[in-house]
């Protein structure tokens, strides 16, 4: 019957509305991530380079930036000097700066994600 069909168009209409919405919000974040991250010279070429292959070493990272994000002090610390709070890192959590030092540039981004307005990149890099 026709008032099924025209509904159904509506419904799939509202569908693609949506996953416009959506892709076109992605695209707003990933430009505005693109900048964010070049003020601190990463690059998102940088950050496939140098991502942790291993999923221990990616725990570890998100754990190191949820302390910094979970910290006020350390994450003003961290934002207006360009640098990671290495002292309070290794001393919080036992590593050797050589450990966490490799993936500087990971652990700032995931900072950058989790801080900012990137929920649809936070949810495809499994970062929620």
């Amino acid at each position: 019957d026709d008032s099924k069909i025209l509904s159904f168009d509506i419904v799939a209409a509202a569908e693609n509305y949506q996953q416009e919405m959506q892709r076109s919000d992605l695209v707003v974040e990933i430009d505005l991530l693109s900048r964010r991250l070049a003020k601190w010279d990463i690059s998102f070429n940088d950050l496939s380079k140098i991502s942790p292959k291993h999923k221990k070493t990616r725990q570890m990272c998100i754990k190191i930036s949820e302390y910094i994000l979970k910290n006020d002090e350390l994450y003003r610390q961290m934002m207006s000097s360009k640098q990671l709070p290495s002292k309070q890192i290794e001393n919080t959590f036992k590593l050797p700066k050589k450990k966490f030092e490799r993936f500087r540039k990971y652990i700032i981004a995931v900072v950058i994600i989790k801080s900012g307005d990137f929920e649809q990149i936070a949810e495809y890099v499994k970062l929620k």
